[in-house]
């Protein structure tokens, strides 16, 4: 994979798949179909590893007993978020000068509403995404899984 703004290599991997090893179908057809698809899904992973999608939480669209169920990001359509997207929540700190980071939650995407807007449910940690939020405390989201750049892999 080249930066294609200034050609450096970021990363390489080779791809193998040979024969019918992404599964086995009722014909010849299926089973083909069923490695292509292993072989999409293996490069997946590898743009997912190098071009992880950054944002924050803009708000808190419902909460209950003090958690936080629905939240906005500030990342939509333009940056390739999907519907049920997945991302882990940090909040972040600075220590001896380096950024920090410490898991408080998962989200998943619900609606992509705009270009840099996103309705997520809060999968995991409302509790501590809210008192992240009162106290003011730096957050960062980060995709999970499986980014999809924009639709290049659907």
């Amino acid at each position: 994979m080249v930066n294609a703004k200034n050609g450096t290599l970021i990363g390489t991997k080779t791809f193998q798949h040979s024969g019918l090893t992404g599964g086995t179908g009722a014909n010849k057809e299926e089973a083909i179909a069923n490695t292509i698809k292993s072989a999409v899904y293996s490069m997946r992973d590898f743009v997912d590893e190098y071009f992880k999608m950054e944002g924050t939480i803009l708000e808190v669209n419902s909460e209950k007993k003090g958690k936080a169920e629905e939240v906005y990001i500030n990342l939509g359509s333009m940056n390739g978020v999907k519907e049920a997207q997945k991302f882990t929540v940090y909040a972040i700190r600075e220590v001896a000068g380096r950024e920090a980071k410490k898991e408080i939650g998962r989200l998943t995407v619900k609606a992509v509403e705009g270009d840099d807007i996103s309705l997520c449910k809060v999968q995991k940690g409302g509790e501590e995404i809210m008192k992240a939020i009162r106290d003011e405390q730096p957050i960062k989201i980060i995709s999970r899984e499986q980014t999809l750049m924009g639709g290049i892999f659907n």
